[in-house]
């Protein structure tokens, strides 16, 4: 699979095709709070109710490697507008100096108004930042409703 990325140059931004690998896909197709009502893409997405949190444990993720995260996501209109309350975030488990976050913030400043976006956000892991990482898609603060579709982490290739 190729990926465009944009790189900021002096004179600009520059499109640049890479080759990925795929490390995580869901398209929430079937499952535990499964929506079929309005969906990005197929029969179905996720659901996450109100004062809830999706987790995907120990992300396969490699020292000094960049990855793309994507995602669609649809927000109730309803929602907590608190900063922080709905985003997804990647983050190392707990060391003894605390939390080391990879990505954060993505999602957390689309509107609120039950029309589906899709992110791309391109991160790159440090050298010995690597401890099982976790994927969260937040919705704290609220009664409402967010959805998410078509998840996808890719590895980027050199």
């Amino acid at each position: 699979m190729l990926v465009k990325i944009k790189n900021d140059f002096m004179n600009g931004t520059k499109n640049i095709e890479k080759k990925t690998k795929i490390i995580i896909y869901k398209d929430f197709e079937s499952g535990d709070d499964i929506s079929y009502n309005d969906t990005y893409k197929g029969k179905g997405s996720l659901e996450v109710k109100g004062g809830k949190i999706f987790r995907i444990n120990n992300v396969p993720l490699e020292e000094n490697k960049t990855y793309k995260v994507s995602f669609a996501i649809k927000k109730d209109k309803n929602i907590s507008k608190k900063r922080g309350s709905n985003q997804l975030i990647i983050f190392n488990q707990p060391r003894p100096k605390g939390r080391v976050y990879l990505i954060n913030g993505v999602g957390m400043w689309k509107p609120a108004d039950e029309k589906w976006y899709f992110i791309e956000k391109v991160f790159t892991t440090k050298d010995k930042n690597i401890n099982h990482p976790l994927l969260l898609m937040l919705n704290k603060n609220s009664t409402a409703s967010l959805w998410i579709d078509e998840l996808k982490i890719e590895e980027i290739i050199e």
